[in-house]
């Protein structure tokens, strides 16, 4: 996911937002969903570059063509810069390089060379900075002279803030915001940044929706399909798009195409909703169906790929044809064109499943599928549509919106959550002043009252008390949550004898020169007649790990033999015990008269002290008694 900045000043009508980008990054890692730390520019590189206002120009007591100036660039004390422009000037507004700023110089020869301002005297005169002209800056070719730039811009303010050149692109995992497809679009973005900045919140979309025009139907036939939402619109042009659209989609990867295409490319990046738009010529009646595919279908997309579809695969359809794979891409046959005059727009919802079904089964990968398959809201169609046919109307003003109509949910179901401002107390352990906690939910979206009623746009992440208790945590701080030890009663826990027993009895067995050994839980049947057991009262296991250990062991001898067996391979004296648990069936220990199956724990030893000696009955003796 890439996030434009400017795109949010944009939409926060706010072309200052009182901290750098950096600093925003570092925000928006901690408040909303993690950052990449790297932050990516687009446009010409002017970090560093600032408006400055030219104070006082003298002439250079040592070069002819020098002249010594002043620059208010915001800082407490004007900068002292030496320039060598004919045309500068006092009373100029101008773009400053500060020091420390690396300019991208293009070469006459096409190369570039990259020069970093620093601290320098030049005839001996001292020079904190550079004045720009256009070639330096990337913003032209002259080199003439200085770039003048137009007056009223503040001193100190970023140049490219200042002339809305360039931009700084914010990138995050996909999978950071998967559970938010809010922010799948810039308007969910600029909502956090107004609550962290202090800025006024966007207003949320426009959902209000009234069909109009008579003939154009929408008949949705797949519960695959929600929500569909359409609009024809005659007398447009598949123009270039305006500049500040062409340098938003470039900013966040997307191609510029058209601006009929661009429109809707735009929207689903502004709110997260996919849209497309159809070539009106190639639609046949004035109907639409959402249907699925029928067995044996094949669909050319976009792309010009064909696909054989199956049942299940969602359709936008006409009566005669599929005209879109549904949430995926756009069919070939029905697509825009340089000649398009009449348009067909669409927003739909999709059921998620059904989109990501289709998308694993063909492979097509697409912005559209990647937001469907997390979940959207019927509201997001006639929210798109409405700022869609506003945009176009905007761009091409002669445009007649002659249909709107509209098939299945207009909206979700409300939801209201009960809350109380003890209970951020209670659950972060920190207290958070109501008035502070209200603003931030009223901020995010939210109308707090008795309830406090969810925005239609938070309604997949927000569904209890504690969910809006995590909307007030986070925007809060949680670093300002301080680490507490807790009090708790610290009251001695009772003795327990089993485990004081076996402390006792390591003591005095390895203090007497035995050595402790830990073995299986598990033996083989053959021991069974060896150590005298009935073989009734054995615990078989279902699934035993090998041939050899195919029951619980009834007594400690077998595993211990068998450790005995190992070790008196390497030396003649061998003293081993073990303290563990044996497992018989029904024997009810403890006094236990139940017939459950029996675990107790137990001790047991063997010993060797040559090798002509049978030690396996010594052993069984002492571990039986």
């Amino acid at each position: 996911m890439r996030v434009s900045l400017s795109w949010i000043k944009r939409l926060l009508d706010s072309p200052d937002l009182g901290m750098t980008p950096t600093e925003l990054q570092a925000k928006l890692s901690l408040h909303v969903a993690e950052i990449e730390p790297q932050l990516e520019r687009s446009g010409p590189a002017l970090d560093g570059v600032v408006v400055g206002k030219v104070l006082t120009c003298a002439q250079h007591p040592n070069a002819d063509k020098l002249r010594l100036t002043t620059v208010d660039v915001g800082a407490a004390a004007p900068l002292p810069i030496v320039c060598g422009a004919p045309n500068v000037a006092v009373g100029q507004t101008v773009a400053v390089a500060t020091i420390g700023t690396t300019l991208s110089m293009k070469q006459a020869d096409g190369t570039v060379k990259a020069l970093t301002i620093k601290s320098a005297k030049l005839r001996g005169e001292p020079s904190e900075g550079m004045i720009c002209a256009e070639d330096e800056l990337g913003l032209g070719a002259s080199h003439d002279g200085i770039m003048i730039l137009p007056e009223g811009l503040k001193a100190g303010t970023s140049l490219s803030d200042a002339l809305g050149v360039g931009d700084t692109v914010f990138v995050l995992e996909n999978a950071a915001i998967t559970h938010r497809p809010d922010l799948w679009g810039h308007l969910g973005w600029a909502r956090e940044v107004a609550v962290i900045t202090g800025k006024k919140t966007p207003q949320p979309p426009d959902i209000s929706w009234q069909s109009r025009g008579d003939g154009w139907t929408a008949e949705i036939r797949d519960d695959g399909c929600m929500t569909y939402f359409g609009a024809v619109i005659e007398g447009v042009k598949n123009i270039p798009s305006p500049q500040w659209m062409q340098d938003h989609l470039n900013a966040v990867g997307v191609r510029p195409l058209g601006l009929l295409i661009d429109v809707t490319n735009y929207v689903m990046l502004e709110l997260g909703e996919p849209m497309h738009a159809f070539d009106l010529r190639d639609i046949a009646g004035k109907r639409i169906e959402v249907r699925s595919a029928r067995a044996g279908e094949t669909f050319t997309t976009l792309d010009g790929k064909a696909h054989q579809l199956v049942v299940g695969d969602l359709l936008i359809a006409d009566g005669e044809k599929a005209l879109a794979l549904a949430g995926i891409m756009g069919g070939q046959g029905s697509m825009v064109r340089d000649d398009t005059s009449s348009i067909l727009l669409e927003g739909a919802i999709f059921r998620p499943e059904r989109i990501r079904r289709t998308r694993q089964r063909t492979g097509l990968m697409t912005d559209s599928s990647a937001r469907f398959e997390k979940g959207l809201y019927p509201e997001l169609a006639p929210a798109a549509l409405n700022r869609a046919i506003a945009l176009i109307d905007q761009l091409i003003p002669s445009c007649r919106i002659t249909h709107r109509f509209a098939a299945g949910a207009a909206a979700g179901e409300a939801r209201a959550i009960p809350f109380s401002p003890n209970l951020v107390k209670r659950l972060i352990g920190i207290d958070v002043e109501p008035a502070t906690q209200r603003g931030i939910l009223d901020r995010l979206g939210f109308r707090v009252g008795d309830k406090v009623e969810v925005p239609w746009w938070r309604r997949k992440d927000v569904h209890a008390s504690a969910d809006l208790v995590e909307e007030v945590a986070r925007h809060h701080g949680y670093h300002k949550i301080e680490p507490v030890i807790p009090r708790l009663a610290a009251e001695a826990p009772p003795m327990n004898e089993q485990r004081r027993a076996e402390h006792r009895a390591r003591t005095l067995l390895s203090g007497a020169g035995w050595d402790e050994v830990q073995t299986y839980a598990f033996t083989s049947e053959a021991w069974i007649d060896t150590i005298g057991l009935d073989a009734l009262k054995l615990i078989k296991l279902s699934h035993p790990l090998s041939s050899e250990q195919t029951v619980m062991r009834p007594n400690l001898v077998p595993t211990l033999a068998e450790a005995l067996g190992r070790n008196r391979k390497h030396q003649d004296d061998v003293r081993i015990y073990e303290i563990g648990k044996r497992y018989r069936v029904g024997i009810g220990g403890r006094g236990r008269s139940d017939g459950c199956d029996d675990e107790t724990m137990v001790i047991a030893g063997v010993c060797a002290a040559a090798r002509d000696e049978a030690p396996f009955y010594a052993a069984r003796d002492a571990a039986m008694r």
